[in-house]
């Protein structure tokens, strides 16, 4: 079928033994809601659920009104494997990332491995005000140290002439 120029395939079964959707469309841009693969390819999606085999596969993004979210996402029996990533107006960015090492039918052998970053204006403005702070506060340290060291020798001069004076 075709939307908007673009083109676009669904296909959906169910059976006795369980459901299976396919589906993908071409990049789409509609202004202010864009849609398109994680990798800038066709959008698509896999799911089966059946007796015989249980997979999701899932890689797509869509941006509306400055709300960035990306899923590339390839889930079944054998393994575990997806990035998601988030993003709005270019303030903030999180990304989660996971991945499976081993049998996921013997757990004893299965590993998980998950990763997740944020970032945002915010945590930068708040780290440069810190490292700011603390800057101007270890100048302040240096500078009180270094006025009383000065202090201390005019004592000390101060001292040396009163008992040079005294005997």
């Amino acid at each position: 079928m075709t939307i908007f120029e673009k083109n676009a395939a669904l296909y959906a079964k169910f059976t006795d033994s369980g459901f299976v959707a396919k589906g993908e469309i071409d990049n789409l841009d509609l202004g202010i809601l864009k849609i398109k693969g994680y990798n800038d390819d066709k959008a698509s999606f896999d799911l089966e659920l059946t007796e015989d085999k249980q997979l999701i596969y899932i890689d797509g993004a869509f941006e509306f009104l400055g709300l960035n979210t990306a899923v590339n996402a390839d889930i079944s029996k054998e393994k575990i494997q997806f990035v998601f990533k988030q993003k709005f107006l270019n303030s903030v960015d999180f990304t989660i990332t996971g991945n499976s090492v081993g049998s996921l039918d013997d757990l004893d052998s299965l590993d998980f491995y998950l990763y997740a970053e944020a970032n945002n204006e915010m945590s930068e403005i708040i780290r440069n005000k810190v490292t700011d702070k603390f800057t101007a506060a270890v100048k302040n340290v240096d500078i009180s140290i270094e006025r009383s060291a000065k202090e201390i020798r005019c004592g000390e001069r101060s001292i040396r002439s009163f008992i040079s004076a005294c005997y």
